[in-house]
C-alpha cells in the first residue's frame, strides 16, 4: 500500500549527508496573526525543493526569512550548521529572484547581472568573465547589450536567473518565478529551469501556487495552508497518496466520495460508498483504519474507466468538454452524486460516441482510488 520513492531526485550523495538547511519550530507573527506556524523541515544540499500553497498560505514569509529579510517570532534556520538568525541578508550565502525580477531599467543585460558583483568588489577582468559564463547558461549572450524593456518575458525571467546566480550562493531562493509567463512559455521554461539547476549545482527552493509547476520542478514539495507545513513528500507520492482532503483537493482534480470501512482484503482496504452504490477496494497509506469508521474515498478523474458495454457501476453523463487531448466528462451516479472522469482521446476519432444522457458505466483499479482519514 506504498508507492515507490520515484520522484526526480538530483544531487543523489547529497542525500547521505546532514541537512544543509534546516528549519526548526519556526513562528512568524504579524500583529498577533501566525503567519507561518510552528514549521520545521530539513533540505538536502542540491535539492531543487518547491514550497506550494495558496495565497496567505505562508509560504512567501517562510521564504523572505529564509533570505533574511524578515526575523523569526521564534524558531531556528540554520545554513550549514550555521544559526542565520539575526544574519544581514547580505552576509548569507543565499540569493533571491523575486516575482517581478526587479531587473534595472537603464542597464543593460550585462550590466544587470554584474551588479551584484560590482558590489562585492569583484575586480572587472573576473567579473566579465563570470557575467559571460552566466549568460552562456541562460542562453542569453548575443541580448548582453539590451536594455530589459527589449527582451521578452521569458528573456527577462532569464537574466533575472543568471543575476541572482552570478554571486555563486549556495542557496537560491525563487519567489512564483515563472507566474509573468504564459502558460506554453512558462511550461517550456519550466525545463530549462532543471537543467540550470542541475548544471550549478546549487540548492534551490522555489514558491510557488501552481501545482503543476511544483510536480514538474521539485525533487520534494512541501504543502503549506495556513502557515502550517502539511505534508512533505516527492511529487508522486503527493499527488498519489495525499495526507488528507486539502491536499487531495489542492493538488489536482480529485473526487471526494464519503465512505466507511467494511475491513481489509489482499492489502486494500474495502469501504461501502453509498455513492457508487457498492463495497469497493481502496489503496491506504499506512495500518488501514478499524472497520466502521467514516473516510473518504479519493478518485483522480483520470484513474477512472468508462465502458458502454454494461460492465462496472452505472452513471449518466451529465455534461462533457472536449480539450483535444482529453475529454473530460461529468458523470451522474445513481444517488445524484457528479463524478469527474478524464478520458485520454488516444485515437482522432468521428462522432462523439458519449453525449449528454448516455447511459454509461464505469470502474476503476482498487490502487486508483485511496482512502483518506481527515
Amino acid at each position: 500500500m506504498d508507492p515507490g520513492e520515484d520522484g526526480p531526485v538530483s544531487g543523489a550523495s547529497a542525500a547521505e549527508e546532514g541537512p544543509f538547511l534546516r528549519i526548526r519550530n519556526v513562528v512568524k507573527e504579524f500583529d498577533g496573526v501566525r503567519a507561518v506556524d510552528d514549521v520545521s523541515l530539513d533540505i538536502r544540499r542540491n535539492e531543487l525543493f518547491c514550497l506550494l500553497g495558496g495565497s496567505g498560505s505562508g509560504k512567501s514569509t517562510l521564504l523572505r526569512m529564509l533570505a533574511g529579510f524578515e526575523q523569526p517570532t521564534s524558531g531556528a534556520i540554520e545554513i550549514e550548521g550555521r544559526d542565520m538568525v539575526g544574519v544581514d541578508p547580505a552576509d548569507r550565502p543565499v540569493n533571491m529572484m523575486f516575482q517581478s525580477y526587479a531587473l534595472f531599467p537603464h542597464m543593460s543585460v550585462a550590466d544587470n547581472v554584474a551588479y551584484g558583483l560590482k558590489r562585492m568588489g569583484v575586480a572587472k577582468a573576473a567579473r566579465e568573465e563570470q557575467v559571460a559564463k552566466m549568460l552562456r547558461l541562460v542562453r542569453m549572450e548575443e541580448y548582453a547589450r539590451r536594455k530589459p524593456h527589449q527582451l521578452s518575458g521569458g528573456q527577462r525571467q532569464r537574466v533575472a536567473l543568471a543575476r541572482a546566480l552570478a554571486r555563486g550562493p549556495k542557496l537560491l531562493l525563487l519567489d512564483e518565478p515563472l507566474s509573468a509567463l504564459d502558460r506554453k512559455l512558462r511550461e517550456e521554461t519550466q525545463f530549462e529551469l532543471m537543467d540550470i539547476f542541475d548544471k550549478t549545482g546549487t540548492t534551490f527552493v522555489v514558491v510557488t501556487h501552481d501545482q503543476e509547476e511544483a510536480m514538474t520542478l521539485a525533487t520534494r514539495i512541501g504543502v503549506m495552508d495556513r502557515g502550517k507545513l502539511v505534508q512533505v513528500d516527492t511529487p508522486r507520492r503527493i499527488y498519489e497518496f495525499p495526507q488528507n482532503r486539502f491536499i487531495a483537493n489542492f493538488v489536482g482534480n480529485v473526487n471526494m466520495l464519503e465512505a466507511s470501512v467494511a475491513g481489509e482484503e489482499d492489502g486494500f482496504v474495502r469501504v461501502n460508498c453509498p455513492a457508487i452504490g457498492a463495497e469497493v477496494r481502496a489503496a491506504c497509506d499506512g495500518p488501514a483504519p478499524q472497520a466502521g469508521t467514516p473516510v473518504t474515498l479519493a478518485i483522480r478523474p483520470e484513474k477512472v474507466t468508462l465502458h458502454t458495454d454494461g460492465q462496472g457501476f452505472p452513471a449518466t453523463v451529465e455534461d462533457y468538454a472536449y480539450r483535444g487531448e482529453v475529454t473530460r466528462y461529468r458523470l451522474r451516479l445513481p444517488g445524484g452524486q457528479i463524478l469527474d472522469v478524464s478520458r485520454a482521446n488516444r485515437v482522432r476519432a468521428g462522432e462523439q460516441e458519449l453525449t449528454w444522457e448516455s447511459p454509461v458505466h464505469y470502474d476503476f483499479a482498487p490502487e486508483g482510488a485511496v482512502v483518506l482519514r481527515d
